[in-house]
């Protein structure tokens, strides 16, 4: 009778299998913030909120793996084969992705700032703008007419005063 703890070694290297395949997903998540920090270069401190916000990520859902999968055990081949996988992908694939975002990094800013102006004039100058004038319009009327009473106000007090 085998204890309630203890895996047989085709689950075990199910498991492996699957952690391997986790870590593979954690390589693409941190190769598509890759490509963010290529395309659009960022500060330091806000490459360290990334980095921290992605380690919380794949905290949080190797936990739930573990929990799942390894009925909340957390064994040191899990682990290692999440670290394979991500190195994995990383060296490989996401090398190869690096290279090219990389090499393209120009005519990829290009389009993205084509795409952001054509947005910009149907959307914002066509559809947002002509609503925010109206809007700004009628709120300095109102506050022009509220600066009056205002003025008008100060006068009868200064009066009222000096008597």
């Amino acid at each position: 009778m085998t204890p309630t703890y203890m895996f047989g070694l085709s689950y075990e290297l199910l498991l492996l299998f699957k952690s391997v395949v986790i870590g593979i997903i954690f390589g693409v998540v941190f190769d598509a913030l890759r490509v963010v920090r290529i395309i659009f270069p960022h500060k330091s401190w806000l490459v360290f909120i990334e980095d921290f916000v992605f380690m919380l990520f794949c905290g949080f859902w190797f936990f739930v793996f573990s929990m799942t999968s390894a009925v909340g055990q957390l064994r040191a081949f899990l682990i290692i084969g999440a670290l394979a996988g991500f190195f994995l992908y990383i060296f490989t694939v996401g090398e190869i992705v690096r290279r090219f975002i990389t090499k393209t990094r120009d005519v990829i800013r290009a389009f993205l700032r084509r795409v952001y102006y054509k947005l910009y004039n149907k959307v914002y100058l066509k559809a947002i703008y002509p609503i925010l004038s109206k809007i700004k319009l009628k709120s300095n009327k109102f506050l022009s007419h509220k600066v009056k009473l205002r003025k008008k106000s100060k006068k009868t007090v200064k009066k009222v005063l000096k008597v």
